[in-house]
């Protein structure tokens, strides 16, 4: 590959001159590179240590995924950020899956204090390590208990397919460059039998394994109380990937008794930083006959 690059860089700059070189290299290094690579450049070991939504968190400097936003940006996902942050309140139980680690989990043990849970859930070994890294500088055990697995709609063992950036690891072999790890697998349901609280708010990103997750889960959704939430990013084309549809996660959410009190995309365009974007707009009978490719964000409550 370096070679590659070196070739043509030469042609370029035999065929059109050094300031076309310059131009093509700053086309392919963005700033935003260039500010990564120096904090790795001016940082001692493989870590960063950042104030991050206030709660403390380590970085994995290797990473080109959610550590690299985070330490240059200090926010990830600014709509779900800030949409979560109003359905949390102290004394709450959260659950959540594909903890990475532990963006949103800091965020819930801020949230809900030390009258509530969070039960934290992150199936890879290195993810799983910071996430409980970052846990314990925040002070935040008594409220946070992590675990290493993934949840699915069976319990045993699965493959868990590993990528470079350390948000896109998942359990259905996309976006993935170094192979595979077997996992342990529990359903939800099973999860949280010996668990003393009821859960109020499950949030998951995992990958377009989402169909499974949610069959593992049922008893949990079916039995939960009104006002329920399930915060979930949805894959459409990495669901169809793993042998489902978005209409078919949809429609079991309908026969739960779900519907949307807020997504990413209002039915016409995706949110953004505009102050009258609409996320309460639609329902998910809207998102079932939307034609969306792309993630999006959405929270789903028990009627």
């Amino acid at each position: 590959m370096i070679l590659r690059k070196f070739v043509t860089a030469h042609k370029v700059l035999r065929k059109q001159g050094p300031i076309e070189l310059v131009r093509v290299a700053l086309d392919k290094i963005s700033r935003r590179s260039l500010r990564w690579h120096f904090l790795r450049l001016v940082t001692r070991g493989n870590l960063l240590l950042r104030e991050i939504q206030g709660s403390k968190m380590y970085l994995d400097l290797k990473d080109s995924g959610i550590s690299k936003d985070l330490g240059l940006d200090g926010i990830r996902e600014r709509f779900l950020t800030n949409k979560i942050k109003d359905e949390l309140s102290p004394g709450m139980t959260c659950v959540d899956i594909g903890a990475n680690i532990g963006y949103y989990v800091l965020m819930e043990a801020q949230a809900v204090s030390d009258k509530g849970k969070v039960y934290a859930i992150e199936p890879v070994q290195h993810n799983f390590e910071l996430l409980r890294k970052n846990i314990g500088i925040n002070n935040y055990d008594s409220i946070v208990d992590a675990y290493q697995l993934a949840i699915g709609s069976e319990n045993g063992t699965a493959k868990l397919y590993l990528s470079r950036n350390s948000n896109l690891h998942n359990l259905i072999g996309g976006n993935t460059n170094l192979g595979y790890v077997e996992t342990k697998l529990s359903r939800l349901d099973d999860f949280l039998e010996d668990k003393s609280s009821e859960v109020d708010f499950i949030r998951m990103d995992i990958e377009g394994y989402e169909y499974e997750a949610i069959s593992g889960m049922e008893k949990t959704l079916v039995a939960g109380k009104p006002g329920l939430k399930l915060c979930l990013e949805l894959h459409p084309v990495l669901l169809e990937k793993a042998g489902y549809s978005k209409n078919s996660l949809l429609e079991k959410l309908d026969q739960f008794g779900f519907d949307v009190k807020w997504s990413q995309y209002d039915g016409n365009r995706w949110a953004d930083d505009d102050p009258l974007f609409d996320a309460s707009s639609i329902g998910i009978k809207d998102l079932m006959e939307a034609d969306l490719k792309w993630s999006f964000e959405v929270l789903f409550e028990k009627q």
